[in-house]
């Protein structure tokens, strides 16, 4: 392997890859004359270990190293994104902060009044309601949802406080706020043109922060509740019961092993009701704020320290936390996503709020029965391993961080790569619902995806077992 000036490293220890394509070199002396802002905004700075191709083997820049080495020339020792380099990256004399659209909405926030920011926010979703129903383009009409969506979840963020004791005013306009931009993105995602555009068009704007991975999560995954919706109305459970036996009820004897032979049904493993708007709605809202609790550390979600189990695994609770201060108890299903959504069916290698909660002597009530559940109460009792909204979200979720550019403890996989290995380590392994998952797959491909894996309808035509 190859430094950044050709030579070679004896001892590189990388511990991520970044692409050379969005980072680029930068000198020490230039990180410490930047270094408090970048600290401000939790900005991602790797030192380069090593360079293959196209990719940076990277670790995380440290302070004191820098200050050692700011009088050693011109050596470009370290990276950040380009993105956030001015546009004479040669001379490389100022970060161009002002001209990075999410920093000068996330400061412009910070410097609001609560009462500021909703305000601004409720300005925001009238001007999107108006300019969604005028806009035809469908690429210019997801820019509008990503824009609208972005900003909702930063103003919940900014808001929210685990620090909360009561529920105030400003509250109370935030959620109704939140629920009104949820109703009128699900309206325009509801337009069949727009829905494949929509997530093909959120892909090509990320610029590799945690906001633009929530917004397409959310984007898709309420596309797929939505799908899923559509789906039931025409007689899905009927034809899961015609094929179940053959199909998937292999899979959940070994998943279930004391759910007795005759119990092993359609309708008692998987429990696929009609979906009301309004639950959609409330579904949307705790996918949009998954990962809430992730903003609290971004500085490690963001960079390339090496996995901490602790740090990881703690986003789930204080995401719920942060949501239970501010949404009280009235959208519980919401907070259950957000919390659970990495539960994975109970499999060791899943976390979660409610299995925290049941280590703290909160035990089940029941032994599980059912793998996807039709309420949450079924999910709380232990009667079902999951429930729908949060099996959406869990697909949702690991498919977009597999198939995300910007990633740098991974490079990222196509839609094939990415469901290929999704079946082999996530469905095969116990830690995800074999049904949901094909009917994702049938959602990608009615998306435009060219697919070549199984689907819930090439399953159900050709009764091939799903293993």
């Amino acid at each position: 392997m190859e430094d950044a000036q050709g030579g070679l490293i004896a001892d590189s220890s990388p511990q991520a890859i970044v692409s050379a394509r969005t980072f680029t070199p930068v000198t020490a002396k230039f990180l410490l004359e930047n270094w408090a802002r970048l600290q401000e905004v939790s900005a991602p700075v790797f030192e380069i270990k090593a360079r293959v191709d196209d990719d940076f083997y990277v670790g995380p820049a440290d302070l004191a190293d820098l200050q050692a080495l700011s009088e050693s020339g011109d050596r470009q020792n370290y990276v950040v994104p380009t993105h956030w380099l001015a546009p004479n990256k040669s001379a490389q004399v100022s970060l161009g902060w002002d001209r990075d659209p999410f920093f000068v909405r996330w400061r412009a926030l910070l410097e609001m009044m609560p009462e500021e920011r909703v305000k601004n926010f409720r300005q925001k979703r009238l001007e999107f309601e108006t300019k969604i129903r005028e806009e035809r383009d469908p690429v210019a009409r997801a820019k509008l949802i990503a824009a609208v969506t972005e900003t909702a979840f930063l103003v919940n963020k900014a808001c929210m406080s685990l620090e909360k004791t009561r529920l105030d005013q400003v509250d109370h306009d935030l959620v109704h706020e939140t629920i009104l931009v949820i109703q009128s993105v699900l309206s325009t995602i509801e337009e069949s043109q727009l829905a494949s555009s929509l997530l093909l068009t959120l892909r090509s704007l990320s610029t590799g922060q945690t906001v633009d991975h929530v917004v397409r999560v959310f984007a898709t995954a309420s596309a797929f509740l939505l799908y899923l919706r559509k789906l039931h109305s025409n007689h899905l459970v009927a034809r899961m019961r015609s094929t179940f036996a053959q199909v998937y009820k292999p899979y959940y004897r070994r998943l279930l092993p004391r759910v007795s032979d005759g119990a092993l049904t359609a309708d008692n493993l998987v429990r696929l009701r009609g979906i009301s708007m309004d639950e959609v709605r409330e579904f949307s809202l705790g996918i949009l704020l998954h990962d809430l609790g992730k903003t609290m550390d971004l500085a490690y979600f963001e960079g390339p320290q090496a996995y901490d189990a602790a740090r990881v695994r703690q986003h789930v609770l204080l995401g719920s936390g942060l949501f239970l201060r501010t949404y009280g108890q009235k959208y519980e299903a919401a907070r259950y996503i957000i919390g659970d959504h990495h539960n994975y069916l109970f499999h060791p290698d899943g976390y979660g709020l409610t299995r925290w909660d049941r280590s703290r002597g909160g035990g089940a009530a029941k032994k599980p029965e059912c793998c996807v559940g039709a309420t949450l109460e079924g999910f709380q009792s232990g009667e079902t391993l999951t429930f729908l909204p949060i099996e959406v979200c869990a697909v949702v979720d690991v498919y977009d961080a597999l198939t995300d550019p910007y990633r740098t403890y991974q490079k990222a996989r196509d839609p094939q790569g990415a469901v290929g290995l999704m079946t082999e380590e996530f469905v095969a392994q116990g830690k995800m619902d074999p049904v949901i998952f094909d009917l994702f797959v049938g959602f990608l491909k009615a998306m435009g995806i060219d697919l070549p894996q199984l689907g819930f309808e090439e399953r159900q035509a050709s009764r091939t077992p799903w293993n």
